[in-house]
């Protein structure tokens, strides 16, 4: 049952019944007379007294706020704390991986560059291995007498 429900059925729990006064009974109350004064006595110390327990709820009320309203404040500050402490982990997690990455990446470049000497390198060594096995074969059918 929520905050606004309580109030309201304790108020209507307590309520008293208003004598209502027509026109007529008005004409009929005298200053003077101390029965009908002590009846507006009574009624006005009633109001007072229910002015006074609905000053008191509504305080009761106005504290029951402040402290929904410190807990959600505190709930938030720790929720705050939790998702800063994440972020900075994921951030530094982040970090940790392009700097792994940046390291591959150097290292591919560098066996990408040393490759493509080795298949420079292999041009030539099979340039000069073509050549010497066209001299290899004039050589050999040249002693055998072909030429």
């Amino acid at each position: 049952m929520g905050l606004f429900q309580k109030l309201f059925r304790r108020r209507s729990e307590k309520r008293v019944p208003v004598k209502v006064i027509e026109a007529k009974d008005v004409t009929e109350v005298k200053l003077n007379e101390p029965e009908k004064l002590g009846d507006t006595e009574t009624m006005m110390n009633e109001v007072q007294n229910l002015l006074q327990d609905t000053n008191q709820r509504i305080d009761r009320v106005y504290e029951m706020v402040n402290q929904l309203e410190s807990g959600v404040n505190n709930s938030q500050k720790s929720i705050e704390e939790k998702v800063h402490t994440e972020g900075v982990k994921i951030y530094r997690n982040v970090q940790a991986v392009l700097t792994d990455l940046e390291k591959k990446m150097a290292t591919q470049e560098k066996l990408e560059r040393e490759v493509q000497t080795l298949r420079n390198y292999l041009k030539g060594i099979m340039g000069v291995s073509a050549i010497t096995m066209i001299i290899l074969v004039i050589f050999v059918l040249f002693s055998i007498g072909v030429f």
